[in-house]
């Protein structure tokens, strides 16, 4: 996710071998304090997909 892309709760999950739940509880933890107080945003993949989000990591340069 550091890479800046783009991508879906799904083609997080794939690529590290976990599940959709996982993948959404691991990226609101990255919002959090004591993971680095990343900021995750999310939007819309199209409008004509109701319900489909994608997610991009930027990373926190100052957490320590």
């Amino acid at each position: 996710m550091s890479d800046g892309q783009w991508r879906t709760l799904e083609e997080i999950a794939s690529a590290v071998h976990g599940t959709t739940q996982s993948v959404s509880a691991r990226l609101r933890d990255l919002r959090k304090t004591r993971f680095g107080e990343h900021e995750v945003e999310r939007r819309r993949r199209s409008p004509g997909e109701a319900g489909l989000f994608e997610y991009r990591l930027r990373v926190n340069v100052n957490a320590s």
